[in-house]
């Protein structure tokens, strides 16, 4: 025979509740909870694997679906970090003198990661800044007087050449090949059959004035390469102090920022030493 269902009283179907016992208008203004309810014991072993120094140990939380494990471990972890002592950030910097083994250093938390975006602004500033420098009217008008500088310092020494080959009725002649020397009159070279008709005596002073002005020709030929070269260097380092104006004012403003840490101010020393014109910033 079966039991009789029994009939619940209405009191039985509401739990009353005094309003007036709670401080609060909604539950919205309440903290979130940081732990499982009835789990204290659960707690208890997150509490203590938590505090674990050692490595290689790790929390398993294992229960049914739905009771919000993850939302509360990882709450009740995110205010155990907020009481602990802010760790260390460490980073890698590009070691200048010896590329193939970076720089470690260590900073306190959030700088390593300031310094990481300071320096990402800063090669994009130069990207655009350092192009911009070379594009000017002002540095091709530089450039352009270096390459004078030389052609007037060449053309000097041709010309003095030049004027001591016509005191001896010899001209100086531009080939296609470089320089010739030839005998000359009224300051034009003779035709070989004019030369032929010459005396012997005439013949053998142009020979032996041609074969001096060739040694002093030579010595002359013989010292482009090197004014060349102090032409290239010239250049060369007018690009260098092009480059580093630019970058000297955006790394005095992050010197700014980093003025208590002598180690980042070390770092940006070394960026602006660095020789920017073997870069390009694409």
């Amino acid at each position: 025979m079966s039991n009789p269902i029994l009939s619940l009283k209405p009191a039985q179907l509401y739990q009353a509740c005094d309003p007036g016992q709670f401080n609060f208008t909604t539950t919205a203004e309440l903290a979130d909870l940081t732990e499982v309810i009835g789990q204290a014991r659960a707690m208890d072993a997150v509490r203590f694997g938590s505090s674990i120094r050692q490595e290689g140990y790790n929390l398993f939380v294992m229960g049914p679906s739905g009771m919000g494990k993850h939302s509360l471990i990882q709450q009740f972890l995110k205010n155990k970090a907020s009481q602990e002592a802010e760790s260390m950030d460490w980073c890698y910097l590009n070691n200048f003198d010896q590329p193939h083994q970076p720089k470690v250093l260590k900073l306190p938390s959030g700088k390593g990661e300031a310094l990481r975006l300071s320096m990402e602004g800063l090669v994009e500033y130069l990207r655009t800044a350092i192009p911009a420098q070379f594009e000017s009217e002002e540095y091709h008008n530089k450039v352009n007087a270096i390459h004078q500088a030389f052609n007037e310092r060449q053309e000097k020494v041709i010309s003095e050449l030049g004027e001591e080959a016509e005191k001896q009725e010899i001209v100086l002649l531009r080939t296609p090949d470089g320089f010739a020397l030839a005998p000359s009159r009224n300051h034009e070279a003779i035709p070989p059959e004019e030369y032929d008709k010459l005396p012997q005596a005439e013949k053998e002073r142009i020979l032996t004035a041609i074969a001096g002005l060739q040694e002093r020709l030579e010595k002359v030929l013989s010292h482009l390469p090197q004014w060349r070269r102090e032409r290239s260097e010239h250049i060369k380092q007018l690009n260098r102090d092009i480059m580093l104006s630019v970058v000297a004012h955006v790394i005095d403003e992050l010197r700014a920022q980093y003025t208590n840490l002598p180690e980042v101010l070390n770092f940006l020393d070394a960026v602006q030493r660095h020789d920017f014109t073997c870069r390009r910033f694409s």
